[in-house]
């Protein structure tokens, strides 16, 4: 197992992750796995950059780990305003609820999505579903904590 090397640790600090949050976002465990500069993959220095070089890749994925996060935190909003609105059978505010998750769909899924659903489930799971251009499989992309 490798320590993380200080800069790493300061980029991490910086986001606002800790460590044990990060080891367990890439691994079973809170113990870190991965290379000294902070990227999962334990072969980063020398593989992804060259040592005297610093590693893009803790960058990158620490904005991806920030995006998710906020997109996380919003679907759980949509979602409870669906259920609110599915409940009172408010047409209005489902159809608030359905401008949202299409700006949410566009803003975090990217190009390609033919179509999305907040009643359609993925083996059993609800949440905010797509299909997308690719193939026409189903996918579950936010998974609610509990049903509708």
């Amino acid at each position: 197992m490798t320590k993380m090397n200080a800069e790493a640790r300061q980029r991490l600090d910086a986001a606002g992750i800790s460590l044990a949050e990060w080891s367990r976002r890439h691994s079973a465990s809170t113990a870190w796995h991965g290379d000294k500069c902070g990227c999962p993959d334990d072969r980063c220095i020398g593989y992804h950059h060259d040592p005297s070089e610093p590693c893009q890749c803790l960058p990158a994925l620490i904005r991806d780990y920030e995006t998710e996060k906020r997109s996380s935190a919003e679907a759980a909003v949509i979602w409870a305003e669906f259920q609110a609105a599915q409940d009172s059978a408010d047409t209005d505010g489902l159809s608030r609820v359905h401008d949202q998750t299409a700006n949410w769909v566009d803003r975090y899924q990217g190009q390609g999505v033919t179509s999305w659903s907040l009643t359609e489930q993925v083996n059993g799971r609800a949440g905010i579903t797509i299909t997308n251009c690719f193939n026409n499989q189903r996918w579950l992309v936010w998974a609610a904590e509990r049903q509708y």
